[in-house]
């Protein structure tokens, strides 16, 4: 395997991480009023991680 290709998959880990924590296993904070946006900020931040790391290592693969 290349290298940029296992940093994209690393990145697309971290990335998925990013946006499943506020969820499950980081809550942002205990009241769910107060904190909606931040958790929907870093749920989509998350998301838009992975997926860009999804869409360059789709790219380098087909250099290969």
């Amino acid at each position: 395997m290349k290298f940029d290709i296992m940093v994209n998959l690393v990145i697309l880990v971290i990335g998925a991480l990013v946006a499943l924590a506020p969820w499950t296993f980081a809550p942002v904070c205990v009241s769910p009023m107060r904190c909606w946006t931040t958790r929907e900020v870093e749920t989509i931040l998350g998301a838009l991680v992975a997926g860009l790391a999804l869409v360059a290592t789709y790219k380098a693969l087909g250099r290969a």
